[in-house]
């Protein structure tokens, strides 16, 4: 049975998506291919991410941003298909990430899967996490971990044996509790200076996590 990690989304009409960012992508060449659940989504990517996508066999349907980094070949592939390129100034308020998830959002795509978000540049990195506090229905993947914002309760399903932190995105969070973990907690209250929720474990089928006010970051192994 395939564990419940990531929280759930009811939006009438919504498709799910995978994404490509131009950070680290170090996922097996066929892991697109032979992952069910990947295999049907509609694929975007952010400027260079669309040279990682094409590298997995996958051609982006929308490409975003101001193209300053994808390579000539990649480009010219692009344009002989049906790809559309949705060009940005080099000089602007936003980065190609946050454009990206802006256009995802409007055409109802949920939840979007973001790979190559991590990896390369510190700063870039911490910018993409920070987006998942304003873009909950995305979640970041990596080889080894995903990671996705909360501002609600949420049950892990049948993921027993995976190792989870939970990283407070505001300030503070309150009435923090967990249940069905290693290390469960009551009511307490976390900040973002805090590494108490740090390397947690499931250890029940169904674990909770619950907290009355703030956002938190959780990250878990795949």
């Amino acid at each position: 049975m395939r564990p419940n990690l990531s929280p759930k989304f009811n939006q009438a009409g919504a498709k799910p998506a995978i994404a490509f960012l131009n950070g680290e992508c170090n996922l097996p060449q066929d892991f697109f291919r032979t992952n069910p659940l990947y295999a049907k989504m509609v694929c975007y990517a952010a400027d260079g991410g669309s040279d990682i996508a094409l590298r997995f066999g996958l051609i982006p349907e929308v490409v975003v941003g101001d193209m300053d980094s994808v390579s000539p070949d990649t480009l010219n592939r692009l344009k002989a298909s049906n790809c559309s390129l949705l060009k940005f100034p080099v000089d602007k308020d936003k980065t190609d990430a946050e454009l990206l998830l802006e256009i995802m959002t409007e055409k109802n795509l949920c939840p979007i899967y973001l790979f190559a978000a991590t990896g390369k540049r510190l700063d870039q990195t911490i910018i993409n996490v920070n987006l998942l506090a304003r873009f909950p229905q995305a979640r970041i993947v990596t080889a080894d971990e995903t990671l996705f914002a909360l501002s609600s309760s949420h049950h892990f399903l049948n993921a027993e044996g995976k190792r989870v932190s939970f990283i407070s995105m505001t300030p503070s969070v309150e009435d923090f509790c967990l249940e069905g973990f290693r290390y469960n907690v009551d009511n307490i209250r976390i900040d973002s200076r805090s590494s108490r929720t740090l390397s947690n474990q499931i250890i029940s089928a169904d674990a909770m996590v619950s907290f009355r006010q703030g956002t938190i970051l959780v990250v878990i192994e795949n």
